[in-house]
């Protein structure tokens, strides 16, 4: 039954009117949804990129973390190191750690700063290396072509680095890292 034009009771417009509710409340609960799954994935795809970003850093820098420890515990590789290769490995770990400072957590960074405090003396003034906080005598045995000069990269005996501190702080600047990458690899 058509309605002629300007006929419209209020009754034909309330059922049109409730009539085009439905359809219009179902569009909008559909474009919300759509939003709310679009920010969703937007956060998924976000978190991805910054745990790519984390891990492609990680394994530069879980390399040269292990062979810091090595250095400082007097194993693995460490008598390939001559001290002037210590303090590059150092400046190398910086780089990588405050190239890429932004895609860590407070905490990495705090523990990595801790590490580094423990290993080198550091701030020995403008132009001047960091001094190493290991044991000069091995060092110096461990190289038939010492050069002299050497002996003042290292701080004086009582200033070194325990072992287990090294061990410690290593430990536990690997386990924020996994921690940042949302592996949790250290837990049982």
């Amino acid at each position: 039954m058509a309605i002629a034009p300007g006929n419209w009771s209020w009754l034909e417009i309330a059922k049109l009117a409730v009539s085009l509710t439905g359809p219009i409340v179902a569009l909008v609960v559909g474009i919300w949804i759509k939003q709310v799954v679009d920010r969703i994935e937007q956060r998924r795809w976000e978190t991805q990129n910054t745990i790519k970003w984390r891990l492609s850093v990680f394994e530069r820098l879980a390399p040269k973390l292990n062979l810091l420890y090595s250095a400082f515990s007097y194993v693995g590789r460490w008598k390939e190191l001559a001290p002037p290769d210590l303090i590059n490995l150092k400046r190398d770990l910086d780089e990588i750690v405050f190239t890429y400072e932004f895609l860590w957590s407070k905490e990495f960074r705090e523990k990595y700063q801790a590490l580094m405090e423990a290993c080198f003396e550091l701030n020995q003034g403008p132009g001047k290396s960091a001094k190493i906080a290991a044991n000069v005598e091995m060092y110096r045995a461990a190289h038939s072509n010492w050069d002299p000069r050497w002996d003042d990269m290292f701080v004086p005996v009582e200033q070194r680095s325990k072992r287990a501190d090294i061990q410690r702080l290593v430990d536990a600047v690997l386990r924020t890292a996994i921690d940042d990458l949302g592996l949790n690899l250290h837990q049982k």
